[in-house]
């Protein structure tokens, strides 16, 4: 996903992205990546996509039958935050003292209703995407 060397670019407006920077922190003391806020500069742009944005997105794009590529890795974008949920992220930025602008979401009904499913049935959404990657890697 990210190599010796990359330049990597993230939206650095969300506490998504407060926690991205701190892993990649923590990646970069050990290898030589480096930052930039300038996006054309970047050999890899990292989303904040979780596992909710992403159960979400898959399932909307398969009622509405617009299945494109979102993979944890597609050409230059990488999601490193792909196999997490945002319960998950949102408890590792307070365990770790991070802070930032409360960010709202708008939900779909769609989204909403994962989000009641996953109450009543956990890892349904973890069960979603990792259909998606089976179905996926049937393809190449």
């Amino acid at each position: 996903m990210v190599h010796t060397g990359d330049i990597i670019y993230y939206n650095q407006k969300t506490i998504y992205a407060l926690i991205l920077e701190d892993l990649f922190r923590l990646y970069s003391e050990k290898t030589r990546i480096k930052f930039t806020n300038n996006r054309d500069k970047a050999t890899k742009i990292a989303t904040d996509d979780s596992i909710d944005s992403e159960a979400d997105e898959i399932l909307d794009d398969l009622i509405n039958k617009k299945i494109k590529n979102i993979n944890p890795v597609d050409g230059k974008i990488i999601r490193p935050l792909y196999l997490f949920l945002n319960e998950e992220i949102l408890l590792y930025a307070q365990l770790k003292g991070l802070k930032s602008k409360s960010e709202k979401r708008k939900k779909s009904n769609i989204s909403e209703f994962l989000d009641d499913l996953e109450k009543k049935h956990p890892e349904v959404k973890r069960a979603v995407v990792n259909s998606y990657l089976i179905l996926e890697s049937g393809k190449n």
